[in-house]
């Protein structure tokens, strides 16, 4: 709970830095990583995250902040209320409603909107996962960050293959990896000496 009353719910990997108090015309948080917000509703006193160099401005909403420094797009999903976007050295706002979200790639530097189920990009708050089309490398992080393990992919082709699916509240890591693997080319060990180290590596690798 942040002074100016705004609830915010951290995933795992996130960092969050705010003042003790907001004194200034506008309330002014940093994140690093992933948060859902309800921010308290004040006028004269626009509530700004401030994610790398993108910028969202709410008055009061309830939205999802991804911006994981090792991943190459930063994502703002809407649920409730309206969100203005911009890079920091902007001035005009890129406006989003509810069911759309906006994507900023870092390396073209672009945003793109779109429409989305919101309660697929924020089933984190659930302790669940929903992986639409999405790699394995980004899975591993994901799994990384939840289970605070370390996953080692065996080769970049690995890395590159992608997996639909949704797993719900608290299933364990390894549950998660059974599935992931299942009619894949590819198996996963867990390192005798340390727990925490997590192999994926091709059926026909020694």
């Amino acid at each position: 709970m942040l002074p100016d009353g705004t609830a915010v719910l951290l995933n795992a990997g996130t960092t969050l830095s705010y003042p003790s108090a907001f004194i200034a015309k506008s309330r002014e948080v940093i994140i690093e990583g992933e948060a859902f917000f309800e921010v308290a509703h004040d006028a004269a006193h626009p509530f700004i995250v401030k994610a790398e160099n993108v910028r969202v401005q709410v008055l009061g909403t309830k939205f999802n902040v991804k911006a994981y420094k090792e991943e190459g797009n930063i994502e703002v999903t809407l649920e409730e209320g309206s969100v203005g976007v911009r890079l920091a050295h902007q001035s005009d706002l890129i406006r989003i409603t509810p069911g759309e979200q906006i994507c900023f790639s870092k390396v073209a530097q672009k945003f793109v909107r779109r429409e989305v189920n919101p309660e697929l990009y924020m089933a984190w708050r659930e302790r669940a996962f929903h992986f639409n089309n999405v790699t394995f490398d980004n899975i591993a992080r994901q799994l990384e960050r939840r289970f605070n393990v370390h996953v080692e992919i065996a080769t970049e082709d690995l890395k590159k293959i992608r997996f639909t699916g949704d797993f719900v509240r608290d299933e364990n890591l390894l549950q998660i990896l059974q599935v992931i693997t299942t009619n894949k080319r590819m198996l996963y060990e867990i390192d005798k000496e340390d727990n925490n180290k997590i192999r994926i590596y091709n059926r026909n690798t020694d």
